[in-house]
Parts: C-alpha cells; structure tokens; sequence
C-alpha cells in the first residue's frame, strides 16, 4: 500500500533525519545531488507517479522543511529508491555502482552565468533564519518539557490500565526489533502530519494530561515483551516519540494523530493548573519559530529561482527514461 512519511524533523537539537534508515534494505539506490532549482523533487514526484502508474508500492518520503516537495521515494517490494543527497541529509554512496548510483541534476546547470552574489546572500539569510528558528524550538520544547513535569501522575492507576491494553491491543505473536517512521514535521506552515500506516486496522489518538507518560510506557512495556514496532519520532522534542505502531495487531497509538478513537489519559493526573502559562509561552515561541522557518523557505525559493533560471531542464527530461527504468527493471 502507497504510504508517505517524512525525511526527519526540525527539533530542540537541530535538524534530525531518517532518509538513510530508511534505505538500509535498498538493493539499488540512487541518490541524487545538485543545487536547489535543478529539478531533484520535482523528478521524485514523476517517478512516483509512473511506477505508481505501473502497479509499484511506493513510500514517498516528504521533505520536512517542505512538505509538498519529496526527499525520496522506496519502492520496498524491489527494494529500490531514489534520495535527495544534499545537505541536511547528505548521503554518500557506501558501495558506488554496486548498490549506489549518483546522479547530479546540478551537471545541466551553466555555472558560468549563475548570479553568485544573489546566491550567497539568500544563502546566508536563509541559514541565519534556520538558526533563530531552532532557537525558539529549543525555548518551546524546555517550556513544554517543564509543563508536564507538573503533572502530578497517579502511576499505579496508569500501569493497571496500560497492562489492560496491551493484553486487549497490542501483545501477539510477532516479535522483531523497533525501525522508525517521521509522522509530523515542524515546518513554515507549523506542525505538519501525515499517516505513515494506512493500513492500521485500528487508531488510538492519545489526548489529555499524561498522554507523552502513557506513551513512553506503552512503548517499554511493549519493547520488554518482544513486539514489533515501528516508533515515530517527536517533532520538536529530540529523543522523544509522538506514535507507535504495533504490527503484530496492526494497532497505531498516537499524541497527534487527527483520526481514530480518543484516548484520554487525564484521569491519571492532577496538578494541571501550574502549568498551563507555560503551555501559553511555548506556544508563542513556536510561532516565532514558524515565522522563521516560512521565511527560510522564502529565501530558499529565492535560491531556486537562481539556479533553474540557468538550468536545461530539456538535457535532463533525456535522461529521465533512463532512470526510471533503471528503477523499476
């Protein structure tokens, strides 16, 4: 089943990405390299497409700064894919040829003609918005960090009620170890989700107080007995997760998931109220953050628009066939 997911995410501790995780099974790859404007999202988009148009499963992998643009694309049933392998996500071939294959977008670019003035400016602009902005991230997660440090949790109740659910949800038969899948992103337009498993038969959206406390045991008790999971890393908070999916029983739990049936987890805590101006000054920063990420994406549009004002698009729609077979052959 078609899926999609994201490359990483923009947390407390700087970017944090996935992309090479999730290729580690990938027989063939090709990653490609090449400026911003060269074509590299919008030739992932067509490949997806066409061997999606050919019967292919396809993951597409959205890009976490950008969630309409793509930094890769798996086709898992022949374990082959297609990465962006440019910076914040660099990915250099580990066996060239054999297993990797490069393809640079940037080699149909008259370098000649570039407006290297421009460039370095919006780049420079560009990075310095990047660094306010994990800044107000940073300030964000301590102020939500502290917030549910107030929480006073009944334990005892929560562990009786956890050990319920996963006798009626989540233990079965299949074991194996934990890989992750990036389900929201903090992006310009905010936090940004997704549903990397559309195939769950059943969705639990955790809600209320204690819902990050339920989740973080849900996931150690189900780990010490064996299950196979896939965990789904925090957007903002390095380390922490934000959903899990349990494959044995095809059961997904998550904090931010829009769909599936409530979960409250609020009867297992008391002392709320002092955090709550906490909560309000996090949420300020992280529109501050926002801020500053929309206008990363402003000055990165400006930066494309450098390099494909100079880029022969019709020297790479030649070489397009080529790849697609090579992917699906």
């Amino acid at each position: 089943m078609n899926t999609e997911f994201f490359a990483g995410t923009n947390t407390d501790k700087g970017f944090c990405g996935y992309l090479e995780h999730y290729f580690e099974d990938a027989e063939r790859l090709f990653i490609i390299k090449g400026t911003p404007g060269s074509g590299k999202s919008t030739l992932m988009k067509r490949l997806a497409r066409d061997c999606e148009e050919k019967g292919f499963t396809v993951w597409r992998i959205l890009c976490s700064s950008d969630p309409e643009s793509l930094d890769g694309i798996y086709l898992p049933l022949l374990k082959r894919g297609v990465a962006d392998g440019t910076s914040p996500h660099v990915l250099e071939p580990k066996h060239p040829l054999a297993k990797e294959i490069l393809f640079d977008t940037g080699r149909f670019i008259d370098s000649g003609r570039l407006n290297t003035a421009g460039i370095l400016k919006a780049s420079a602009l560009k990075s310095e918005c990047y660094r306010k902005g994990y800044g107000y991230i940073k300030a964000a997660a301590e102020l939500e960090k502290t917030a549910i440090l107030c929480a006073e949790i009944n334990k005892d109740k929560t562990e009786e009620y956890l050990r319920r659910f996963l006798k009626k949800h989540i233990v079965s038969d299949v074991t194996g170890s934990a890989d992750h899948r990036v389900a929201a992103a903090f992006t310009g337009r905010g936090l940004v989700t997704c549903n990397p498993f559309p195939d769950a038969k059943r969705v639990f959206c955790l809600k209320g107080w204690g819902k990050e406390y339920f989740l973080k045991r849900l996931t150690e008790k189900a780990a010490l007995l064996g299950e196979k999971a896939t965990l789904c890393p925090h957007p903002t908070r390095f380390g922490e997760l934000n959903g899990v999916y349990f494959h044995g029983k095809g059961v997904y739990v998550s904090t931010l998931c829009p769909l599936g049936e409530p979960l409250y987890t609020s009867s297992f805590v008391t002392g709320r109220d002092g955090a709550k101006e906490g909560l309000l000054l996090a949420k300020k920063a992280y529109l501050l953050a926002k801020e500053q990420l929309l206008q990363a994406s402003e000055f990165h549009k400006e930066l494309e628009g450098y390099y494909s004002a100079e880029m022969d698009f019709s020297a790479l729609e030649k070489e397009y066939s080529l790849l697609l077979q090579g992917l699906t052959e």
